[in-house]
């Protein structure tokens, strides 16, 4: 990992926290990079999760069932932001643009911070 993401990903953790910490004031953060956003999940995304949601990804997921269908999605999402608000565990959507600004962000996958707390007690 290099230490641009490094720092982009302590920062971006130590932002969460102290959200965490002024519950009234607390978003969901987002990311935003040339290519790829990191946002909240949403029932827009529904679809292309079970799109992407193969055999060889679900194997190696914990408690992810197979076939994972749109009856599967709507819990999930719900979880994540019920997740993020006890922050448990942040899920993040991973939105990916091809070249240009121009060009529309497609959802491609999902990627989750867990034992953020732990994490940053084990740096201090």
């Amino acid at each position: 990992m290099n230490l641009y993401l490094k720092k982009t990903i302590t920062f971006f953790i130590i932002n969460i926290i102290d959200n965490k910490k002024n519950m009234s004031n607390r978003n969901f953060p987002r990311l935003n990079g040339a290519f790829i956003n990191l946002r909240k999940l949403s029932v827009n995304d529904a679809k292309p999760m079970t799109n992407f949601m193969s055999y060889n990804i679900a194997k190696n997921l914990y408690d992810v069932p197979y076939p994972y269908t749109m009856k599967n999605v709507p819990y999930f999402i719900r979880s994540s932001h019920s997740d993020f608000s006890s922050f448990k565990v942040v899920h993040f959507a991973i939105e990916y643009r091809k070249s240009s600004a121009n060009d529309s962000l497609l959802l491609v996958g999902v990627i989750s911070l867990k034992d953020i707390d732990q994490v940053i007690k084990r740096r201090v």
